[in-house]
């Protein structure tokens, strides 16, 4: 008798962003997490999905300051996130925490 092995592939979440809706599902939960490192993560995979030198152009900035902003490592400034949330059609918007008591 012949084993069977299961076949795995590789996951990758930008083979799922295919709509600007999907795109804003996914940023949206990742802006809930406590880590930034998180919404980075998932503002490069949404990038990547739209194509980055795309993208950049859209932003109006060089590839290499994207792939920059949005490396490991990246920090991004308020208006480079604008920028690239504008180019993936998107805006960074505020809505009030279900939990938070009136001011």
């Amino acid at each position: 008798m012949k084993d069977s092995m299961n076949e795995f592939t590789v996951f990758d979440p930008v083979d799922f962003l295919k709509t600007a809706e999907d795109i804003q599902y996914y940023l949206e939960a990742a802006a809930q997490d406590e880590d930034p490192k998180t919404f980075l993560r998932a503002l490069r995979t949404a990038a990547k999905a739209r194509g980055m030198m795309a993208l950049a152009e859209k932003a109006g900035m060089p590839r290499e300051s994207l792939y920059r902003a949005l490396s490991e490592n990246g920090n991004p400034n308020y208006l480079t996130l604008r920028k690239i949330a504008a180019a993936l059609g998107m805006s960074l918007t505020f809505t009030q925490a279900k939990n938070a008591a009136s001011a």
